[in-house]
This record gives C-alpha cells, structure tokens and sequence, in this order.
C-alpha cells in the first residue's frame, strides 16, 4: 500500500495529520478575538441598572397594620462612556493587535511550508527503504 502511495497524496496526508497545525491556527483564532477587543474599546461603554423595592411606612409586615402607606419604589438608570482622547492607546493597542495577527498569519505560512518540506525526505525514505527490503529479500 505504501508503494502506491504518490508524493502528493503523502503530503496532503502530512498537512492534514500534523498536529501542530491545529495549534498553530488556534494561537491565530485567538490574535484575530485580541485584534477585535482591542478595537472594541473605541465604541465605548453603555451600561443600565434597575431596582425595585416594597416598603409600608407602618413598619408592620404584608397585610397587617390599620394606617399603611405602602410604596414601590423603582429606580432606573442608564449611562456611557465614549472616549474622546486617551493618549493614543486605543490606535496603539488596535495596530499592535493588527501587526499579531499578521505575524500570526506567517507563522501558519511558514508551519505548513516546514511540514510539506518535511513530507518530501520522509516519502523518499520511506520508497528507499522498501526497496532496499525489497533487494533484501
């Protein structure tokens, strides 16, 4: 089965089973979220919050007491934050996140080019020495 194997179906098998290329690409999924974060930081902030509370003037509990004043009180709020000038930080860390990307990007690059450059010798020793078996025999 091994003689009949060709070149390329040896180093599409090699691309596909090394295992370092899944982490390879994992490490750049996770530069392309950082490179959303950091731009993220320009849209700002909205946050809101809410209570609700029951309280009778009396001081008695639910359903008792002659003179109540119950009440509901209720709060909402809601505010945000945009920023206006930070010095920079927000275009710093959005070009650095941008640059680990493409730094991530040719590490893939150069990890597939390492493993198909590896398949080649491989395949040819492993012909070499089912011929040399083959003599051998």
């Amino acid at each position: 089965a091994a003689a009949q194997t060709t070149l390329a179906d040896a180093m599409v098998s090699a691309y596909y089973s090394f295992p370092g290329l899944s982490a390879v690409r994992a490490g750049l999924r996770a530069r392309n979220d950082d490179e959303v974060q950091a731009r993220s930081g320009r849209l700002g902030e909205l946050a809101g919050s809410a209570t609700y509370g029951f309280r009778t003037a009396d001081g008695g509990s639910f359903g008792t007491g002659t003179s109540r004043d119950d009440s509901d009180p209720v709060s909402l709020g809601v505010g945000g934050s945009i920023p206006i000038y930070d010095g920079g930080q927000l275009a710093n860390a959005s070009e650095a996140a941008e640059s680990g990307v493409l730094a991530g990007r040719q590490d893939l690059i150069s990890t597939e080019q390492q493993v198909l450059l590896d398949a080649v010798p491989a395949f040819e020793d492993v012909r070499r020495d089912i011929g040399l078996v083959g003599v051998a025999r």
